[in-house]
């Protein structure tokens, strides 16, 4: 399974494996309400420290691919520079000699209207500019995603970690909208986004509030149908409520970060990979 998944299946998760059990209260411990009632708070805790790094794994993939996608477009750009000072140069040395080689008319003049061009595209475009300021909104994604791997690599320990994934994640989300100013004030270039329009335009935290809400949401209705379904003694309408509560399941099983996980991956591993 991979780590990024938030995977509910009966045989690996205790959450839905034992969700009756946190609910209603019910379980194999009858003889003690407080010892129950301890396991429940257990259960949850788990599964939120599952769900929360998850998340802290999404956020690490998502910084990843930004740092690669700005350093691709520190490439493109030092290239262009290059280019266009090779071409510079090569054109000027032309200038200089070529009235000792041929006698054709409007030979000089044809080549300095190709240097003036060039000259002032290299003034227009910037590409040399552009790269040094790619390299350090990309240096920038690539320390933060230092940070939040050793912070996870450290979460697993950590006692009061609702708190604390709390505090990190807010931070996390400040730099990271910080950064995004420097993105709006130098543009990644079209070609760049279009090759990887996932990445260049995902709200990461919006898409993760979003699936928090639709898990939030199924929960809530898994809750009221196993609630039901200990309240009524009609067996037509319980093989009703068993088989909605299943559907219910399959698609919380459904709802987590692996769709996002998985189209930040598919561009990664086509066009980023190698900016590493």
């Amino acid at each position: 399974m991979s780590s990024y998944d938030i995977s509910i299946e009966d045989h690996d998760d205790q959450y839905i494996k034992k969700l009756n059990e946190l609910e209603t209260g019910s379980g194999s411990g009858s003889g003690s309400d407080s010892g129950n009632d301890d396991e429940i708070r257990c259960k949850k805790m788990l599964f939120k420290s599952k769900t929360e790094e998850n998340e802290l794994h999404l956020l690490c993939l998502y910084l990843k691919c930004k740092r690669n996608v700005f350093n691709l477009a520190s490439r493109d750009n030092r290239i262009y520079a290059t280019l266009l000072t090779l071409s510079t140069f090569t054109l000027t040395s032309t200038l200089i000699v070529l009235p000792f080689l041929t006698n054709i008319p409007y030979a000089s003049s044809s080549v300095s209207i190709i240097l003036m061009t060039l000259i002032c595209l290299s003034k227009m475009c910037n590409f040399d500019i552009n790269h040094h300021q790619y390299k350090m909104i990309s240096n920038k994604y690539a320390k933060l995603h230092v940070n939040v791997e050793t912070f996870l690599a450290k979460f697993v320990y950590m006692s009061d970690k609702q708190v604390v994934f709390y505090n990190k994640t807010r931070e996390i989300e400040n730099r990271v909208y910080n950064f995004k100013e420097d993105d709006d004030s130098i543009k990644i270039p079209y070609s760049i986004r279009k090759m990887v329009p996932v990445i260049s335009t995902i709200d990461i935290f919006q898409s993760i509030h979003n699936v928090e809400i639709e898990q939030n949401t199924l929960i809530l209705r898994y809750r009221t149908v196993q609630s039901e379904i200990e309240r009524i003694d009609d067996n037509n309408r319980i093989k009703q409520l068993t088989d909605k509560k299943k559907k219910i399941k399959d698609q919380i099983k459904s709802t987590n970060y692996s769709s996002i996980k998985q189209q930040l991956e598919n561009e990664y591993k086509e066009y980023l990979i190698q900016y590493d």
